[in-house]
């Protein structure tokens, strides 16, 4: 059992948009989501960035945020604590960054009043000012 914070919530996608073998739910704030994994990775969407589930295949549907917004409105919500599966550390880190992002009122700074603080590396960030390259990179 763990001891995350509750209350953000999350949209389960069908399959035709997470994929056949993943599970992907969207998470919105402001103009911009997240299409967050059950690992917790999380994706950048918004109006310059669509969401695919593959980037390998270009017949796969790249869905705008708005196509995404509409299909939430037929989805029951889940609480993101409850999303993200409880498996070591590492998804333990992924939530709690993705959760930070949520909660933050600006996306691209932490909210937490240290100047020095890089909890603003977050997941699907392309890349974030310390080359991770969208699992945030701890920094």
């Amino acid at each position: 059992m763990t001891n995350r914070p509750r209350g953000v919530m999350v949209y389960p996608m069908p399959d035709e948009i997470g994929g056949p073998s993943d599970r992907y739910a969207l998470l919105m704030r402001g103009d911009e989501a997240r299409m967050v994994h059950t690992e917790g990775v999380a994706y950048l969407v918004n109006a310059d960035n669509a969401w695919t589930w593959t980037d390998y295949n270009p017949a796969v549907k790249k869905w705008t945020l708005h196509e995404l917004i509409v299909v939430c409105t037929t989805i029951e919500p889940v609480d993101l604590a409850d999303w993200v599966r409880t498996f070591g550390a590492r998804l333990e880190s992924n939530f709690h960054m993705v959760h930070h992002w949520a909660i933050s009122q600006d996306a691209d700074h932490c909210d937490c009043g240290d100047p020095a603080c890089r909890c603003d590396c977050i997941p699907g960030r392309y890349p974030c000012e310390h080359g991770s390259m969208g699992e945030g990179c701890g920094a």
